[in-house]
């Protein structure tokens, strides 16, 4: 059961291009022993999509979790940080909050997108699960997205959620804004929202050419090791039989 609340006035919602420009802050900047990153990042991120059409803000959301799939997605509402009841097998004791809801259509079906976003914080698999069951939305299909630095192991192995790294999702929208359909306001977003992370240290990994190495020079030996180790004493290979079946 949804537990429904005032709405945050909208200057609270930090501005992506205050951002942009300099005149604010960014969410990671240290402030005492204080660090306020998730929430600013979500809202100044996911925010504009609700000032935008249905289309547009499903084209985004197409962008974070299928940038290759051509299937309709429409956004009719955007919720920030709903609360929901739990049930007797909740780990929470009141009441359970994701980051976001994104409710519209799926190929024209309805259906529900629960977005957890985490910066520094872990992922459990425990709240994967639980927003999962909990946050459902009846009639609807429902999809878990999970939007994280990084994630417990067992959260990666949770069939209940799309797991996806800030750095898959730069990725995801450089293509998006590189190809000829994408326009009008979902592309600005585009723009902004790439510039935005790459202001947050998101990036590619561009390899170790910044390590001070000594070269090799061809044709010149090396001795890598004082002690010359044999095979077995290295690796104790047992076979086994197994299947990807």
């Amino acid at each position: 059961m949804k537990i429904s609340r005032p709405p945050l006035p909208f200057k609270e919602a930090p501005m992506l291009d205050a951002y942009l420009k300099n005149k604010v802050k960014l969410p990671t900047y240290v402030d005492g022993a204080r660090r306020a990153i998730e929430d600013s990042i979500t809202s100044t991120l996911f925010t504009p999509l609700k000032f935008m059409s249905p289309q547009d803000a499903g084209r985004i959301l197409s962008w974070l979790i299928q940038p290759t799939s051509a299937r309709a997605i429409e956004i009719t509402r955007i919720d920030f940080w709903p609360r929901f009841r739990v049930d007797e097998g909740a780990l929470n004791a009141y009441t359970i909050e994701p980051d976001l809801i994104f409710d519209g259509q799926l190929d024209q079906e309805p259906a529900r997108w629960i977005v957890e976003v985490k910066w520094d914080a872990d992922l459990l698999r425990s709240q994967i699960e639980e927003q999962a069951r909990l946050c459902a939305r009846p009639g609807a299909r429902t999809f878990h997205v999970s939007l994280v630095k990084t994630a417990a192991l067992e959260a990666f192995q949770s069939p209940s959620s799309t797991i996806i790294q800030w750095y898959q999702l730069l990725s995801s929208l450089r293509r998006a804004y590189g190809q000829e359909t994408t326009a009008g306001a979902s592309a600005a977003w585009c723009i902004d929202a790439i510039a935005f992370l790459g202001k947050l240290g998101i990036g590619p990994f561009n390899g170790f050419a910044h390590l001070n190495l000594e070269k090799v020079q061809v044709g010149e030996s090396y001795r890598f090791s004082r002690r010359e180790w044999s095979l077995p004493e290295l690796i104790d290979v047992t076979p086994s039989l197994f299947s990807l079946a």
